[in-house]
């Protein structure tokens, strides 16, 4: 509470100031250039001034839109930055407040035009998202931008004039130049009241805290500030008066719309990151989980069938026992993608095991497109569990066992791989349940692992396919994007 009446405080303290220094301006310039008192109270709609506005508003929004695709953005409008964050960021407010200049001088200078003084969008967005210190930088910025091109223009003439006559020392000497500074960079409230613009929204900005970029908040107070930026240069008489302020007003009141859109876009963006880090996190966890728990039932069983055929065929133990040292170091050791080529060895080790257990019980068919496709990189323990599934509650589940079809191939932008088996099937009440986290159960924990991956790394898009009919087996389908560097999101 504190906190806030201390900032309303310094708001108020602030605008006083300004109000104060406007009137001392008006009082001690005995010409300013200001328009007649009767314009400063006529107020008019001008389309040609209100086109002019909204062409130099366009541009700091397009480079606003640009900049808030960056991490830099998204982080500083969901949560508080660290100080070399926030630099960065006035850095790269400056660079568009600075490109904004340049572009209303080379329009005022096409049009043939005095200078157009638009609206503040930079240096409101800036005391919006990095508090009054950052708003009072960008305002500065302005005020010395606008403040020594005012300079040029009054002295312009007065410049060509006394070097042609008395060359450089006249100009150095013999203009006045400290009338000029003061007026355009002091007493010119026109110019100066940027800074009062950039303090109060940042004031405005700890004030309304996460409020601050609400559609219905952000545009009245751009409007807001705005008006008052326009009243202030119109209490010190600068030119051109009150003829302006509407259309100031209802620009830089829309401009803050746009950016207040703008910031939820990235707002929403920056939450549909974090849910997928979180997403992704959960099934690396998950992946390590399966790394660490080498099934006990399939550890058992491959022992048991070793130690079978250590007595019958011992080479074949031999053989056996690699296979089964092979399951344990893909499962341990494998990082978090590995190529094609050795999650299929992983694969064959493993049915090795399986195949000496179940016998002709088990038959394998393989179909593999390409050789090509082997060094593909695809996530770790992404098609083991898939056939581990197809064998468990497949094939061994059937007097008779059955067949274990693996298919690789290349689709025009994905990598496909298919496990079908021709087993007792799965019930279609049973097959919507068996992905789903809040239902399914331990016997597809492999499933909904392989499924959460590939939603979490690519997409929706290339969720796992389960299809499965009662007595004609179950197919299930992975896909992967063949370009994973382009594909593969943050």
């Amino acid at each position: 509470m504190l906190v806030r009446i201390v900032h309303i405080g310094a708001a108020i303290l602030v605008t006083l100031a300004a109000f104060a220094l406007a009137l001392h301006a008006r009082r001690i310039m005995p010409t300013p250039p200001s328009p007649p008192p009767d314009e400063l109270t006529h107020l008019e709609f001008s389309p040609y001034w209100v086109g002019m506005l909204v062409q130099v508003a366009a541009v700091p929004l397009a480079l606003i839109y640009l900049f808030s695709n960056t991490h830099l953005f998204r982080r500083a409008v969901v949560g508080p930055i660290t100080p070399r964050e926030g630099l960065k960021l006035f850095a790269g407010l400056v660079a568009i407040q600075a490109l904004t200049c340049i572009y209303e001088l080379w329009l005022t200078g096409l049009m043939g035009e005095p200078p157009a003084f638009g609206t503040l969008v930079v240096v409101i967005t800036g005391g919006l998202l990095g508090g009054w210190r950052a708003g009072l930088g960008l305002g500065l910025m302005v005020a010395l931008c606008r403040g020594t091109q005012g300079v040029i223009l009054d002295l312009g003439p007065a410049i060509g004039e006394a070097f042609q006559t008395r060359g450089l020392g006249g100009v150095l000497f013999g203009l006045p130049w400290q009338g000029a500074l003061l007026w355009n960079y002091c007493l010119n409230l026109w110019v100066s009241s940027a800074l009062w613009v950039g303090v109060v929204a940042g004031l405005c900005a700890d004030l309304l805290g996460k409020r601050r970029f609400a559609p219905p908040v952000a545009p009245l107070l751009g409007a807001g500030v705005e008006a008052g930026a326009g009243c202030l240069g119109a209490v010190a008489g600068a030119p051109p008066g009150l003829f302006i302020l509407i259309p100031n007003v209802v620009v830089s009141g829309s401009a803050m719309l746009v950016v207040a859109l703008i910031v939820r876009n990235a707002q929403a963006e920056a939450a549909r990151h974090r849910a997928r880090a979180a997403e992704l996190a959960r099934a690396h966890a998950e992946v390590r989980a399966l790394r660490a728990q080498i099934n006990p039932h399939f550890l058992f069983n491959a022992l048991n069938t070793i130690r079978y055929f250590v007595r019958t065929d011992p080479e074949t133990a031999r053989r056996l026992l690699l296979d089964l040292s092979e399951v344990f170091q893909r499962a341990l050791r494998s990082g978090e993608f590995v190529p094609l080529g050795d999650e299929i060895s992983y694969v064959k080790a493993y049915l090795a095991l399986e195949k000496a257990r179940l016998n002709h019980r088990l038959r394998v068919e393989w179909s593999i497109q390409t050789d090509t496709l082997l060094d593909h990189p695809v996530p770790t323990l992404i098609l083991q569990p898939i056939v581990e599934n197809a064998v468990i509650h497949g094939i061994s589940r059937q007097p008779e066992g059955g067949m274990v079809r693996i298919t690789i191939e290349r689709t025009e932008d994905d990598l496909v791989l298919r496990v079908e088996d021709d087993g007792p099937g799965i019930a279609s009440a049973r097959l919507a349940e068996i992905l789903d986290p809040a239902r399914g159960t331990n016997a597809a924990i492999g499933l909904r692992n392989v499924d959460g991956r590939l939603r979490a790394l690519y997409g929706d898009e290339y969720r796992l396919v389960v299809e499965s009919e009662i007595g004609r087996g179950t197919r299930v389908e992975i896909k992967v994007p063949f370009q994973l560097s382009n594909r593969l999101k943050d």
